[in-house]
């Protein structure tokens, strides 16, 4: 059947191409149409993964009440500078158009002034009873221990000379265009009030992050690929060296990407970031198709052969690995489309379709472009210098005279990269898989030491005040939660009570005070210091009963827009000590949160879904490939021994890949997920070209065999190398692992390719040259 498919496609280019190329273009041209009917969304919200419950509850969560985007912002400087002007910048910031509120976290006398309202009961009557009770031994315990989480509360919201704000936007982060310009503008504008104040500020929170993270890496990838592109066209010269035939290549994948888009658009009903991605893999494996197609043709024409004869030969030989390399590739990316994850779901189905849109017309456009130019030039002079590969024919012939060498050397190789994974590792911190250069990330880890908590709090709904304070509570009884702001925590049920008790008691507070400053005349410089935190806790006793309790009206606006959502509901916020961005940790806190409270909902549900360890989809999806894969080439080869020599490359090329990077100690991470599928597909496709080869009719050697398509083989691997090798100037982790996977797997499948297969097939009685 493909035999056939390919005869017709050899007949039809030389005799019809115009026909050929409007029968390409114009079905592709029109398929694409459909991406103007399609929605755009290219924020990173588009690729959260909804079929995860934790996931879709925190996305419906923060769209439900309006939060926004949040981001922290540290300010640093004088400690009365800070003081003066931390109101002005506060509405300064307030204004900024992409600014939805501004929190500023209640400046240090205020907490004193009103702790006796704030503080637990127990702590309250201790407090209050040293005054009424001084000789009381349990209220000193007591009113120590209450000195000491009122120092804490005061140091997590205010330190000298530092004050973090909490700066809710109007946009969510996840929801705004990849490539963070709002970011930047926010933090112009910011930088340029502060500077009127003479206050360092910096912000940090996931948004902040992100748009840090790519601008930093866009901007590197930019200055690098120029370089990256000008090696792979040096390359295509070397084997076409008419530019206009060098140009006329890319028509199959610009036309693959258009029409994919209108497909992705038609199946899916929505364009995300992971179509740019995919953009990456019509690139790498288009060009692996046109290369093959050109190198066998120049072969061909080489050895003197009318052009016919030459474009037949070329597409039913060459042409057969390519299409059955390619359909193989193409189903098992669309088989990784059906995975329960949006993002794997986008980058399979653009995968899978925009590889067969430019499978099919690299086939029949290439023969069809090459058949116009030999009527435009048919005096042309052919050429008959054969492309060469240093080292090449030498590897391929001593592979067949020492077969058993190399296959011994080959399973030794194998068993000491299968002793690596004993050494495999999975980085599930998304700090460690981000560009290096990430200042958010610095001011994160200041927080973390100053104030003591990460900025990936757990959140809870209450409908009324009374339930506020119920959850309140629980929040506090998870074992992580160091610290939880609630309405309940600053409007106390209880509060009349408390004034009415100090005013009261309020001739005994005057009497220990009187009793302290006394006390104080005739005490030791130790002993005053103590003394003196007594008379303090007295006088913001005393100064309580006027004051009287905070109320809603009475709370701060800054404060109030951290405890009250729009909708009048009130939000409970859980803050843990714990570092942030770390997978592990986001699962154990989730856990443990589920069991006390399982409607809360965190960022940290998303972090633990993107850093996952496994995912419930991988076995199944990649059974189904293997599956799918074997039966492909079974139906294709038909017997087994050509089938295990066409999976040779790809089999040991991740072994050999994973298990050196396991022996580098690299860990893995998620966004090697990304380029598998290019390893799988280039491997599984160097070793049908290798086969398909052996099987032509004129029977080559395996070393002839490997000899002639290792030269195709060997120019896409440092093609797409080249492009994958901008990855490891890009400062940032994440792209490096992935370019090292690229860099380490498609060299050990060209090395599989000449050197494996060829011995493989000559102890299998596979006639070698002589």
């Amino acid at each position: 059947m493909i035999q056939r498919f390919l005869a017709w496609v050899a007949q039809v280019s030389v005799r019809y191409p115009r026909r050929v190329i409007a029968m390409v273009v114009v079905p592709q041209l029109l398929m694409g149409l459909f991406v103007f009917n399609t929605p755009w969304d290219l924020s990173f919200g588009s690729l959260m993964n909804r079929h995860n419950k934790g996931v879709a509850r925190y996305m419906d969560a923060i769209a439900d009440i309006k939060l926004g985007g949040r981001l922290f912002l540290l300010l640093e400087g004088d400690e009365r500078a800070l003081e003066k002007s931390i109101s002005e910048i506060n509405t300064a910031i307030q204004s900024l158009p992409a600014v939805k509120n501004v929190s500023t976290p209640p400046s240090v006398d205020w907490l004193k002034q009103n702790a006796p309202y704030f503080v637990e009961r127990p702590i309250f009557d201790a407090w209050l009873g040293s005054a009424v009770e001084s000789e009381n031994p349990k209220h000193a315990q007591t009113l120590e221990k209450a000195q000491q989480k009122l120092s804490a509360m005061a140091n997590q919201r205010s330190m000298s000379g530092y004050r973090m704000l909490q700066v809710t936007t109007v946009s969510d982060p996840l929801d705004v265009v990849a490539g963070g310009a709002d970011y930047y503008e926010l933090e112009a504008s910011t930088q340029s009030i502060l500077k009127e104040y003479g206050i360092k500020g910096s912000y940090t929170g996931i948004g902040a992050v992100a748009a840090q993270d790519q601008s930093k890496t866009f901007g590197a990838v930019e200055k690098l690929t120029p370089f990256s592109f000008m090696v792979v066209l040096f390359l295509f010269w070397l084997v076409e060296p008419k530019p206009l035939r060098l140009v006329l290549v890319s028509v199959p994948m610009l036309l693959a990407w258009w029409a994919t888009m209108g497909t992705v658009g038609l199946v899916l009903g929505q364009l995300t970031i992971m179509e740019s991605f995919f953009g990456i893999m019509i690139f790498g494996l288009g060009i692996d198709f046109s290369l093959h197609l050109m190198v066998r043709f120049r072969e061909e024409r080489v050895k003197g052969k009318k052009y016919e004869e030459c474009v037949t030969h070329t597409i039913k030989g060459t042409g057969h690995g390519v299409l059955a390399g390619g359909l193989t590739t193409a189903g098992a990316f669309l088989l990784a489309g059906t995975a329960q994850d949006i993002s794997m779901s986008h980058l399979g189905v653009s995968g899978g379709f925009g590889l067969l849109y430019c499978l099919f017309g690299t086939l029949l456009l290439l023969p069809a472009f090459w058949t116009l130019f030999e009527e435009r030039n048919a005096s042309e002079k052919v050429l008959r210098k054969e492309l060469t590969i240093p080292l090449l024919p030498a590897l391929a012939r001593l592979s067949v005279r020492y077969p058993v060498w190399v296959l011994a050397i080959t399973l030794l190789t194998s068993y000491g990269a299968y002793r690596g994974f004993e050494h495999q590792t999975f980085q599930t911190n998304l700090q460690k898989v981000f560009n290096r250069d990430v200042p958010a990330l610095e001011v994160a880890d200041k927080i973390q030491a100053i104030f003591g908590i990460n900025g990936s709090s757990w959140m809870v709904l209450a409908d009324d005040f009374e339930e506020a304070g119920v959850l309140a509570e629980k929040m506090k009884q998870i074992p992580f939660i160091d610290r939880v702001d609630s309405i309940s925590e600053f409007v106390r049920a209880d509060a009349k009570d408390r004034q009415q008790q100090i005013q009261k008691h309020e001739k005994d507070i005057e009497n220990q005070i009187t009793i302290l400053e006394t006390m104080r005349h005739l005490s030791t410089e130790e002993e005053e210091k103590e003394l003196n935190q007594g008379i303090e806790a007295m006088q913001i006793l005393k100064g309580a009963a006027t004051i009287g309790p905070p109320d809603l009206k009475s709370l701060p606006p800054s404060i109030l827009s951290l405890l009250q959502v729009e909708d009048g509901r009130y939000l409970i916020q859980g803050y843990s000590k714990a570092p942030a961005l770390d997978g592990d940790l986001a699962k154990k806190e989730r856990i443990a949160v589920e069991q006390v409270l399982p409607e809360a909902f965190s960022f940290n549900l998303l972090l633990e879904d993107m850093m996952a360890r496994t995912r419930p989809w991988l076995l199944p999806v990649f059974l189904s490939i293997v599956l799918f894969v074997a039966a492909l080439l079974w139906w294709d080869l038909r017997r087994v021994r050509w089938v295990v020599l066409a999976l040779l490359p790809v089999l040991v090329g991740l072994l050999w890949t994973f298990g050196a990077l396991c022996w580098l100690r690299v860990p893995l991470n998620m966004l090697m997920i990304g380029v598998l599928p290019l390893v799988i597909g280039l491997g599984v496709d160097d070793g049908i070209h290798v086969v398909r080869r052996m099987q032509e009719d004129d029977r080559p050697a395996p070393d002839e065999a490997a000899i002639s398509v290792g030269r195709a083989i060997t120019m896409t691997t440092i093609t797409t190398c080249s492009s994958f090798a901008v990855t490891l100037f890009a400062n940032h982790t994440g792209l490096e692992s992935m370019g090292k996977i690229m860099l380490f797997g498609l060299p050990i499948c060209l090395l599989t390719s000449v050197m494996i297969i060829p011995a493989l097939a000559t102890v299998w009685r596979e006639k070698p040259s002589t």
